[in-house]
């Protein structure tokens, strides 16, 4: 996520949302944030915008585009 120290893992959970998770390198114990998605077959492309801090999520083949601001 840029020049902090975090990272975004994206996936699915055990009920076959798709979800992301935001993690602090530092205590990989638990995530800093943890948001089921959707319920969608197709795999999460990421693209994180460095200069404007918003992280892209888009499925392969979906028809819409979700962001996040990281602030």
């Amino acid at each position: 996520m840029g020049r902090n120290e975090n990272f975004t893992s994206f996936g699915y959970s055990k009920t076959s949302d798709r979800e992301y998770k935001l993690w602090d390198l530092k205590n990989l114990a638990k995530p800093i944030v943890s948001n089921k998605i959707d319920n969608s077959a197709s795999s999460m492309l990421p693209y994180y915008d460095i200069d404007r801090h918003i992280l892209y999520l888009f499925g392969k083949g979906a028809g819409n585009i979700r962001y996040y601001e990281y602030a």
